[in-house]
């Protein structure tokens, strides 16, 4: 008897050991696949940022670069439900509750049990829906890694490619500051270091335009 419930204690512990190893295990490969899909992210937003400052005719790198993008932006949408996981499904936690609250509320009447029910069963199964599993996961890097293989004839094209030409870029942006701004905000400086006592009357600030206008702007230039 005594051989009996050892035996069945070690099963249960050893047991308990792997559940606890595979929910660890399970946990690094989830981290690391949500690194590798961080990465390939970066590597597509990189050409898509590329190809947003190049003058692009051709339809069939248009129609790539659609599919770029959509692929973009569904891999940043699985990869933020990953990262703030709990905190959705404490949200929809807190849904059911209230359903169940208004659902214990409205019990009396008849019509109302008979149609909040399906509202509460449509927005726990949306609720569910909205997450994704690991397998999804593993999908998702798959047909992203297939995309970024069949990138590299549509980077070679890009390449000849000519950009948007914006001849007034070098001189109307100095040190983040627009060139019209930069020039107002020396005009005040130099009004504001000059002497009082050397006019008799103070100086001004000329502001051309309607009423209010560019009063906050000079405000955050002083």
């Amino acid at each position: 008897m005594e051989a009996a419930i050892s035996a069945i204690a070690t099963e249960i512990f050893n047991r308990m050991v792997s559940f606890l190893m595979m929910k660890y295990r399970d946990k690094t490969t989830i981290e690391e696949k949500l690194e590798r899909l961080q990465q390939l992210l970066l590597r597509i937003h990189a050409v898509i940022e590329e190809a947003d400052i190049r003058y692009i005719t051709n339809r069939s790198m248009l129609m790539q670069l659609k599919v770029l993008v959509k692929s973009m932006y569904h891999g940043y949408h699985i990869l933020d439900i990953f990262r703030h996981k709990s905190v959705l499904e404490r949200i929809s936690q807190e849904v059911v509750r209230s359903s169940d609250a208004q659902l214990t509320s409205s019990s009396s009447s008849s019509f109302s049990s008979s149609i909040i029910p399906f509202k509460r069963s449509r927005t726990v199964s949306g609720a569910t829906r909205s997450f994704p599993q690991s397998n999804d996961l593993q999908n998702l890097l798959e047909n992203l890694e297939a995309v970024i293989t069949n990138m590299n004839e549509f980077v070679v094209l890009l390449g000849g490619c000519d950009r948007y030409r914006r001849p007034y870029d070098t001189y109307l942006y100095t040190d983040n500051f627009m060139f019209g701004r930069h020039v107002e905000k020396q005009h005040i400086i130099n009004i504001l270091l000059q002497d009082p006592g050397q006019r008799d009357a103070p100086m001004v600030l000329p502001v051309i335009g309607g009423f209010r206008v560019d009063g906050p702007a000079m405000d955050v230039q002083c």
